[in-house]
């Protein structure tokens, strides 16, 4: 009875091992057994795009009209061959930047994915569908903020060399030569080397930062008076910049859009449609460009993590699971009858041995009596 209470009372571990298990197997195993299984991976290390997919959606900018050739040649068509500040000479050059902007941003994403897709993917173990998804969506996160904060920094490298060495823009936009006076030797004017500054919004020269700004606006021709300012849009020490800093707040109104093309007299005919305030946006028309750069002009992002991928590169040659309880009833059972089998030969052998024992005292005794009655006749008979 003590025997038997102890070994129903005892924790013990089971231990078990199941070979070559398909998925379906495994996550019925997971269920049940949860952390307590582990099932080693043959390939440690999978190539993420095994089992992990990024595509981009980008802002509706970049599949508009105004980033295609149609309407930049509408544009340029409409410049004069005269260097100017009007958004006729300039609106090609800003809208080329733009859609540079957005070429580049799906270059970046595209190059930069098949760095990511070749990067291995290390688990020992097979990782339960939970863990694969957090882990590599804490990946994915990685790579789109190192991808777009380097995206970023190029132009940010470009724009401070530029203006480290005070290098000219093609439109004299940051600096300009001005005569300064008359030479005799050699007979010439001097030139000076002078930097723009512009007034609006507040004083800003092009020598202290390359960040100034200025509103487009389309003037008049001859008393160059303001006739339109194009709302959210820039000019300034350098293009680049300049669209940085814009937005996209006319190319959302139609009313705008339409007032630029009454101003603009070009060769080449175009029809402009707004941007589309319905299209479902994590941005608003007031955001500027540089906050969609540093997203890559990304809109959202596809992702699909199939964990049914992983685990077939994974290939876990077998799932071992362990788990701590009492001993069954057959266990119990069967212990018992070991102990009471091995109980019986021990004392078969021992009562042999006991009984002997007994018997060779006992015949001793029987001696010895034997042998004092013997000698207490012999006594009386030699009376």
């Amino acid at each position: 009875m003590i025997f038997c209470t102890y070994t129903s009372l005892v924790s013990v571990t089971h231990t078990t091992v199941v070979d070559a298990p398909i998925l379906e197997v495994y996550s019925s195993l997971y269920q049940k057994y949860g952390t307590k299984l582990t099932c080693p991976c043959t390939n440690i290390a999978i190539a993420q795009r095994d089992f992990i997919t990024l595509i981009p959606t980008f802002h509706q900018v970049c599949y508009s009209d105004f980033v295609k050739k149609s309407w930049l040649s509408y544009l340029n068509a409409a410049s004069d061959k005269y260097l100017s500040s009007d958004f006729r000479s300039q609106g090609g050059l800003l809208f080329q930047i733009l859609a540079s902007f957005c070429r580049l941003s799906q270059d970046t994403i595209k190059n930069s994915l098949n760095k990511f897709y070749s990067t291995r993917f290390i688990s020992n173990d097979v990782l339960d569908e939970d863990l694969l998804k957090n882990q590599s969506r804490s990946h994915i996160e990685t790579y789109k903020s190192t991808t777009a904060r380097e995206f970023v920094n190029s132009f940010n490298n470009i724009r401070d060399a530029i203006s480290g060495n005070q290098l000219l823009s093609g439109f004299l936009t940051n600096f300009d030569f001005k005569p300064s006076k008359y030479s005799s030797e050699p007979q010439a004017y001097l030139v000076s080397y002078v930097s723009t500054v512009y007034n609006m919004p507040g004083r800003c020269n092009c020598d202290d930062t390359p960040s100034c700004i200025f509103p487009a606006s389309i003037n008049d021709n001859n008393t160059g008076h303001v006739i339109l300012v194009v709302p959210g849009l820039y000019t300034g020490c350098l293009l680049v910049e300049a669209m940085r800093q814009s937005n996209l707040q006319c190319l959302y109104n139609q009313t705008c859009l339409n007032e630029i093309k009454k101003h603009i007299r070009s060769s080449v005919s175009f029809n402009s449609t707004a941007l589309s305030s319905f299209v479902p946006s994590r941005y608003n028309a007031s955001t500027d460009i540089n906050q969609l750069l540093t997203e890559l002009m990304v809109e959202s992002w596809i992702e699909n993590i199939s964990h049914a991928s992983y685990y077939n590169r994974c290939q876990p040659a077998h799932c071992v699971y362990t788990i701590v309880g009492k001993n069954n009833a057959i266990y119990i059972i069967t212990a018992l009858l070991s102990l009471l089998g091995g109980l019986c030969k021990v004392l078969y052998f021992l009562t042999l041995i006991v009984v002997k024992i007994i018997r060779r005292r006992r015949g001793k005794i029987v001696s010895i009596k034997f042998l004092v009655g013997m000698s207490e006749i012999y006594s009386i008979l030699t009376l």
